[in-house]
């Protein structure tokens, strides 16, 4: 299951992450699993940002999660994260090191909505255009963090 893995964020400062309970509506309510503590990532960023509320004109720093041990992987059901088909989000179960990837700004949505059941309710979403306002070298991030 190792491959890239993504997370957005509306700060630059990561380096580091540690799994926690998201503080969200469909957490709060029981739609989606409140008991384990994970970090959320993406194979995609378009699943990383099917995974947030956005709109356009708003600007996320993409990382990726470096050193990935498949041990700390898991795949959430349906059950657990209602829109998981959508998004394709994996949690990963420990600490870990991220690297920042670059700075992307959300376009207009794409089209169709997509749509994705919660309890007894359907929820609306849809995936967005986006561009890199921003991609940073692996090598000069690595250099410039010594500073």
């Amino acid at each position: 299951m190792t491959k890239k893995l993504y997370h957005i964020s509306k700060s630059n400062k990561i380096k580091s992450m540690s799994p926690s309970i998201p503080n969200n509506f469909f957490t709060k309510n029981g739609y989606e699993e409140n008991k384990t503590k994970r970090i959320s990532f993406s194979p995609s960023i378009d699943g990383c940002i099917l995974g947030v509320n956005v709109k356009e004109g708003d600007e996320y720093f993409v990382y990726e999660l470096l050193n990935i041990n498949n041990k700390f992987l898991k795949q959430p059901s349906k059950k657990e994260v209602p829109d998981v088909k959508l998004t394709k989000e994996i949690w990963y179960l420990s600490n870990c090191k991220v690297r920042l990837v670059g700075k992307i700004k959300i376009g207009k949505p794409k089209g169709p909505d997509l749509y994705f059941k919660y309890g007894n309710n359907t929820a609306i979403t849809g995936l967005w255009h986006y561009k890199w306002v921003e991609k940073y070298n692996k090598d000069i991030i690595e250099y410039m963090s010594k500073f």
